[in-house]
């Protein structure tokens, strides 16, 4: 624990005073974060109670960030000082709470900024790094560092922050432009013009390309939390424009939107591994990206843009529209394909028959 002194507990604890003079030094920066706060908060018992909100707040996600670590990789020892029957810090509490806490860890407005989560810790141990606090929070949401997600020792924004770069990746300068792309069209069709749909080595959305006729996309699972997740995402990269990825959360939504217009394109990507669903029906996924885009636009930067431009290349040349045209006429159900196959055989069969009655006459001949 961080705060008062629990039963069988071995190592000194820290009085709930020093965690607020910890937290009270950095007030201001703490107070600059929050966008249109009444100056009010600055001064006095708001400022003195933002304060308390800060280390109530900051050692409640530090603790659960830790008893989740020790229920994962099965070290219960270290939270062993709750209660068997604890609401939150039990195992069962743990396993019951995990989905709502993790839900509301990831909400726009519930933010705390990792600089609380850091003096909270240095009061115990002041030689914390900000690599490490983020590696701490990373871990929470069950994603390795692989060495390129943070720049240098900076100290990230907040819990979603770190989220967003788990998923899009590091922060760049700058991104290529690749102008104003038409929508693609739905997986199903895709798959009729020859494009074949694979799952990519990793689950973050920048791990998506086109080549040589192929569609690699990371494998995503879409639960009852994904539309607040992604929508939760979404107002991030809204409110920091600045922030550049080579492929956003807006715009990978709006690139699912695309290619899912039906129940079947979800059985098809479902069937190439791309997407795994717990939700009632493939339709319901359907549903969730057809609605979580509204009012949102496709960015004409990043690789996402750039994979819809060669996508629409591929569907636009000859052949393979040919061969959509093919499939979407003749194969679309059983006895279309049926009767085309009864035909060819008639043809043949005419034809045939035709050799047969003239061939004799040249043999005389």
């Amino acid at each position: 624990m961080l705060g008062l002194p629990q039963h069988g507990q071995q190592e000194p604890q820290r009085s709930p005073l020093e965690f607020f003079r910890a937290i009270e030094w950095v007030a201001d920066t703490l107070l600059e974060a929050y966008h249109d706060l009444d100056p009010s908060w600055r001064y006095g018992a708001k400022r003195n109670y933002f304060i308390r909100i800060m280390v109530n707040d900051g050692c409640f996600l530090l603790e659960f960030v830790k008893a989740v670590k020790s229920l994962n990789t099965g070290k219960r020892g270290s939270v062993n000082d709750y209660a068997p029957n604890d609401p939150v810090f039990s195992m069962r509490g743990l396993i019951s709470k995990y989905a709502c806490i993790y839900s509301d860890v990831l909400a726009m407005e519930n933010q705390i900024p990792l600089l609380v989560l850091k003096q909270l810790l240095t009061v115990k141990n002041p030689y914390i790094t900000n690599k490490w606090i983020n590696s701490l929070v990373l871990g929470f949401f069950n994603f390795n560092d692989d060495g390129e997600l943070f720049n240098h020792d900076d100290l990230c924004m907040h819990p979603l922050d770190i989220f967003h770069r788990s998923l899009c990746g590091p922060r760049l300068k700058s991104t290529e432009w690749h102008g104003w792309v038409d929508t693609v069209p739905s997986a199903v069709k895709l798959g009729e013009a020859g494009i074949h749909f694979k799952r990519s080595n990793t689950n973050k959305l920048c791990d998506i390309d086109f080549k040589n006729g192929v569609l690699s996309m990371p494998r995503i699972l879409v639960g009852y939390g994904t539309k607040k997740e992604f929508l939760n995402l979404m107002a991030f990269e809204h409110l920091h424009r600045d922030i550049v990825t080579d492929v956003s959360v807006t715009n990978y939504v709006f690139f699912m939107d695309n290619i899912i217009d039906t129940e079947a394109d979800v059985e098809l990507l479902k069937k190439r591994e791309v997407i795994e669903h717990t939700l009632g029906t493939n339709m319901e996924v359907a549903n969730l990206f057809n609605n979580m885009k509204r009012g949102a636009m496709m960015s004409p930067y990043g690789k996402l843009a750039q994979v819809k431009g060669k996508v629409n290349i591929h569907c636009k040349k000859t052949l393979y529209k040919w061969r959509a045209s093919f499939i979407q006429t003749y194969l679309r159900t059983p006895w279309v394909f049926v009767s085309l196959v009864v035909a060819v055989i008639l043809l043949i069969a005419t034809l045939l028959q035709t050799v047969y009655t003239v061939l004799p006459y040249y043999t005389k001949g």
